[in-house]
């Protein structure tokens, strides 16, 4: 591991350590070749405990629509390029009128 990692290592170690996250894994590339790769911790905490590697596959579940999908629409939101107001009816053909993106973002 290079020292340019030695700060991100150490926070990812904090996370693990203080238990704010039971595990974690990152995996760091540039120009296709990997220059920085770990996993700490624990990558499922039950029903069967597995210990994280940089090579874990993660169950993410719906822990992705409040990481990653709402906080991009929040951004865009704020940015003017969507309206989190617009019905889903008017983006999918089958959607129930009376719902909005900002329905499906809270629930």
């Amino acid at each position: 591991m290079t020292q340019r990692f030695d700060a991100v290592n150490r926070l990812l170690h904090e996370l693990v350590d203080s238990k704010t996250v039971p595990g974690c894994a990152l995996s760091i590339r540039h120009n296709g070749s990997e220059i920085f790769s770990t996993g700490l911790g624990m990558s499922e905490l039950s029903p069967n405990p597995r210990l994280a590697s940089a090579d874990t596959i993660w169950d993410l579940a719906s822990i992705t629509k409040i990481l990653c999908t709402a906080h991009l629409y929040l951004i865009w939101a704020n940015n003017g390029q969507v309206d989190l107001s617009t019905e889903l009816c008017t983006l999918l053909e089958y959607a129930p009128s009376g719902i909005t993106l900002e329905h499906c973002l809270s629930h």
